[in-house]
């Protein structure tokens, strides 16, 4: 059971990292570079939460964080025509 359990876990894990990852190749499509610069962060940030000894949890935390690090820094220019950017 408990085996089970775990697999669950780590395959509702791997499901979300899908779906956050995605997420952001779809809202890449208009603006590319912030998409590429959103997973060196993404990237990044889950290295340092490694080298710093951080759980897996906090590990995914970061990494989703990174990858959504446009919806952070720039909420004010998504309503924005692209052109305009």
């Amino acid at each position: 059971m408990e085996e089970q359990i775990q697999e669950d876990k780590k395959e509702l894990r791997q499901s979300f990292i899908e779906l956050a990852e995605t997420t952001s190749r779809v809202l890449g499509l208009r603006d590319p570079y912030t998409q590429r610069h959103e997973q060196r962060v993404a990237d990044l940030a889950k290295e340092v939460g490694r080298r710093m000894g951080l759980s897996e949890e906090k590990l995914l935390g970061l990494y989703i964080g990174g990858v959504f690090t446009r919806h952070r820094q720039d909420s004010g220019t998504r309503d924005r025509p692209h052109q305009t950017r």
